[in-house]
């Protein structure tokens, strides 16, 4: 449970699954406690990802199509989308996202 600096209590798993659903993304982490606003950190799928790429026309490696503005307006229209119905505390205001899988690790 996050909360926000607004005092908001925001469970992320509901936001993280609106994101989760779009072709390209592989994971997605939303943070943001104590904040007054959300973020939404996201790693893309390889092989979708660099096909996708290819088709707007960004050749290179995962890395390179990752960083593009193209890719980065694309995943941003995406997660405006996909969590457009959510009442605004519940909004990712920011997005970051990365060619790299994202560990999660638990503690006991």
């Amino acid at each position: 449970m996050l909360i926000t600096a607004g005092g908001k209590n925001i469970a992320p798993q509901e936001i993280e699954g609106k994101i989760q659903i779009h072709p390209l993304v592989s994971q997605v982490v939303v943070v943001g406690g104590r904040l007054p606003y959300l973020t939404a950190l996201v790693t893309l799928d390889e092989e979708p990802t660099l096909r996708w790429g290819e088709d707007e026309g960004i050749q290179g490696e995962l890395a390179r199509v990752v960083s593009h503005e193209v890719t980065l307006e694309a995943i941003k229209s995406a997660i405006e989308a996909s969590t457009a119905a959510l009442r605004a505390p519940r909004r990712s205001r920011s997005s970051a996202c990365s060619s790299a899988t994202l560990i999660r690790r638990t503690t006991r």
